[in-house]
């Protein structure tokens, strides 16, 4: 197997982790600022093709890597998808969140992202922290 390249995990990322969500609940991956939002805030931004928005929401390894062409593209590509959190997971300072995603051209799909706690704040971790692989 054969290392995806940053940009590749970031755009698997958002395709398969588009979330928009609005909720309360006592959980604290709901809160404001716990996982949930986090990747909010990176696909709002993406969506918004808002180039520190999404750099703001990822790890600072992918931050520093994702330019705002790479949005700009990523915008384009997803902005005619809805989306849906489905699940969320929050073990000590890591979380996973599943997500439904659907899309014209793929239809329904689950997937999950990671999001880890970096200097206090929930961020979406596109891979660049472990091994990520092509099937």
């Amino acid at each position: 197997m054969r290392r995806m390249p940053l940009s590749a995990r970031i755009l698997v990322t958002a395709v398969a982790a588009l979330a928009l969500v609005s909720c309360s609940s006592s959980d604290p991956a709901d809160a404001k600022d716990g996982p949930k939002a986090a990747v909010s805030s990176f696909f709002d931004g993406i969506f918004a093709k808002d180039c520190k928005q999404a750099q703001g929401a990822v790890i600072a390894t992918a931050a520093k890597q994702l330019t705002c062409e790479e949005v700009t593209k990523l915008g384009a590509y997803v902005g005619k998808a809805s989306y849906k959190i489905t699940k969320t997971t929050v073990t000590g300072d890591s979380a996973k969140v599943t997500l439904t995603f659907t899309t014209k051209e793929f239809g329904d799909n689950t997937s999950t992202v990671d999001v880890v706690k970096e200097r206090g704040a929930w961020k979406v971790d596109p891979g660049t922290k472990k091994a990520t692989t092509l099937p």
